[in-house]
């Protein structure tokens, strides 16, 4: 079983068959599978995640240190937004059109379009968002899994946007897994090339479609070796006890919401 991958620069450029075959996948599967060839940021997205295999820990931004963002991963932040709203806009034009009910959303994501006002002063800083600006609930990060795993769960806001580097073989090893109403199960990271991203929606999204008359649930996803199994106990900088002991997959998510300031979570 492969996934339909659709170019993110048609869903930016909005050409009608593909913004559908968006639509009708993230409907349909509970995600969606876009390709960066020929995007501006997918070149420092790529060396993100190519030098985070030198990462000693699960994650960054770690919870116990402050940040310090490299050039590269500036931009990787920066890309990642601006395709969350992207995909979010084409979302909510499909469920409302005229923005009738979803304006002051439309009006958020039409004044967020300005990448220069992040990481401060001069797009040179180490805290992303200044203090109260829209979508600076938000958060991004970077995960080595040779020290981790996230057992199943829903993303509470509104877009996810995944992006990954991984061995391969993927077999045998901890990959992100989507509980797709229609397939089951779905080993995304198989579904990848490099400079794809999985598009997810969350909780949020859940509660605004509704009210919008078309209810999308937001997916079950996990990334661990057997999506299957029971809960698996989570240890700091501690691996799925059945994926090898190094040379896992690499990712980065950015999850959007339109609170302000709110903490992050797995």
């Amino acid at each position: 079983m492969q996934i339909r991958k659709i170019p993110l620069r048609n869903i930016q450029s909005e050409q009608d068959s593909d913004v559908q075959d968006f639509i009708a996948a993230v409907k349909n599967h509970g995600f969606a599978i876009l390709n960066t060839d020929g995007v501006e940021e997918q070149s420092a997205m790529l060396r993100t995640l190519q030098e985070a295999e030198q990462m000693r820990t699960f994650r960054f931004p770690s919870h116990s240190e402050d940040p310090h963002y490299t050039e590269d991963q500036r931009a990787s932040f920066k890309g990642l937004f601006q395709w969350g709203q992207t995909c979010l806009r084409t979302l909510l034009n499909h469920l409302d059109p005229d923005g009738a009910q979803s304006g002051t959303l439309h009006r958020t994501l039409d004044g967020a379009q300005d990448m220069d006002i992040l990481f401060p002063p001069h797009g040179l800083g180490h805290t992303p968002f200044p203090e109260g600006v829209d979508f600076s609930g938000s958060f991004f990060n970077i995960f080595n899994y040779d020290y981790g795993l996230l057992n199943h769960h829903k993303d509470r806001y509104l877009v996810t946007v995944v992006t990954v580097h991984q061995p391969s073989p993927v077999e045998g090893r901890t990959v992100l897994w989507a509980k797709s109403p229609t397939l089951g199960w779905v080993n995304i990271d198989a579904q990848m090339a490099p400079g794809d991203v999985a598009i997810f929606t969350g909780e949020d999204f859940e509660v605004l479609s509704e009210s919008l008359g078309a209810r999308q649930e937001a997916v079950l996803h996990c990334t661990r070796v057997d999506p299957t199994g029971e809960r698996l106990p989570k240890y700091d900088d501690k691996p799925d006890p059945s994926t090898p002991p190094t040379g896992n997959r690499i990712s980065m998510a950015f999850v959007l919401s339109d609170a302000v300031n709110e903490d992050d979570e797995d």
